[in-house]
């Protein structure tokens, strides 16, 4: 998924949560891309093109937290970003 789509959906507050800064979503982004549950691909062109995907590690850790949130708990701020940003899988 693109930035400009996770930016664009987020910035909606499409879901009925609060809108997100823009500083806000990248550091985020940034986050989980260094935790190594997202893969940014950067394209290195002018207007700037970067891509983000679930990582094999991220997809594991949401599918635990969704496996998690049905046995009644509440689902971590961590798969909530990453659900919420839209990251597409592998």
């Amino acid at each position: 998924m693109r930035y400009g789509e996770i930016r664009t959906g987020l910035l909606r507050g499409s879901d009925g949560s609060a809108e997100i800064a823009p500083r806000v979503l990248s550091r985020e982004l940034k986050a989980l891309t260094e935790s190594g549950l997202i893969d940014r691909k950067d394209f290195g062109v002018v207007p700037p093109r970067v891509e983000y995907r679930l990582t094999r590690q991220g997809q594991e850790f949401c599918s635990r937290d969704l496996s998690d949130s049905r046995l009644g708990n509440a689902p971590s701020r961590a798969s909530r970003s990453s659900e919420s940003l839209g990251v597409a899988a592998e």
